[in-house]
């Protein structure tokens, strides 16, 4: 048996299924809302709530989804590692390069 999920903003049609599939023995079709329907703000929150306080997900208010979502964390990564290091501006390239080196020395 094969089982498969598939995820559109509309349920597809049989002639969908019947392009994508050779053979269907049952079709399940499960509303998960993960398209739902946004206004944009005017205004996104701000990822830093206070000094050294941050808001992963603030960009949610305007769009959400998981990729926001690493959008956001990656934000918030570099919003932490400029407060802790007390840099103005972060590069992130470089971030990146050194926590990889970080991981090698433990």
């Amino acid at each position: 048996a094969v089982v498969s999920t598939q995820s559109t903003g509309e349920q597809l049609t049989e002639a969908q299924l019947n392009k994508l599939f050779s053979k269907i023995n049952d079709v399940k079709v499960v509303d998960w809302l993960a398209y739902p329907k946004y206004s944009v703000p005017d205004s996104v929150p701000n990822f830093e709530m206070a000094p050294g306080l941050y808001y992963v997900n603030a960009i949610e208010s305007a769009a959400s989804a998981i990729e926001m979502s690493c959008i956001g964390s990656k934000n918030v990564a570099l919003l932490a590692y400029q407060y802790l290091e007390k840099v103005d501006n972060v590069d992130s390239g470089k971030v990146c390069r050194d926590v990889r080196n970080f991981r090698e020395e433990l």
